[in-house]
């Protein structure tokens, strides 16, 4: 079923949040599966028309664009900006996405463990410009390509050192305004009044 659109404006650069690829509707959201192989809807997907222009969610570094099983897509790798231990883990240690890794995979909801972690970020359904291969550098709202086809797929995956890759649902991670907690108004506003907004999301990458 189709929910309302997400006509919500691409964050600055160097943001922590995914943007939506496209702005429109979300018309399948993410469900993971009982077992890494089993059945599931391993990424957010949204509604498109064929041409549509399809933006980077985050920044990040272009590992893989091309067609898999027929279909076009586009994988970058983002490291995290979110940091709990010492050491990095770059994204040279990123291969070109298969039919395997976007099919294929564990899930997992925790975020915040132990150890840094890295993020591959695939969009499907895109064709991509001219220009956006592998070690290419893109920043979030950057024109990417188009879309195929009538749906526009997002699915996001967490990589930790000698881990495998892990299935996350990518709504967590989709930014939006927020208002920020107060308990009591700042002097000369009315009660209950929005005096300013950030950009947010529930979990950061």
């Amino acid at each position: 079923m189709l929910v309302n659109a997400l006509l919500m404006a691409t964050p600055p650069g160097g943001s922590s949040c995914l943007s939506p690829p496209v702005t429109s509707a979300i018309a399948a959201r993410f469900v993971a599966p009982a077992c890494p192989y089993c059945a599931g809807h391993r990424t957010l997907d949204f509604s498109a028309t064929i041409g549509t222009d399809v933006v980077a969610p985050i920044d990040g570094t272009v590992t893989f664009a091309g067609i898999v099983a027929g279909s076009p897509y586009i994988t970058m790798s983002v490291p995290s900006r979110v940091r709990i231990g010492s050491s990095g883990f770059g994204t040279s240690s990123f291969d070109s996405v298969d039919a395997g890794s976007i099919d294929t995979g564990s899930v997992d909801s925790r975020f915040g463990e132990s150890g840094d972690s890295s993020y591959l970020v695939t969009i499907g359904g895109v064709i991509a410009n001219r220009g956006v291969v592998a070690g290419s550098l893109v920043v979030a709202g950057d024109g990417i390509g188009t879309a195929s086809s009538g749906m526009v797929r997002l699915s996001l995956r967490r990589i930790t050192p000698g881990g495998e890759a892990v299935y996350l649902d990518p709504e967590d991670s989709l930014v939006g305004w927020r208002a920020p907690a107060r308990l009591v108004p700042p002097p000369g506003t009315a009660m209950g009044r929005v005096v300013s907004r950030i950009w947010t999301c529930r979990t950061p990458l």
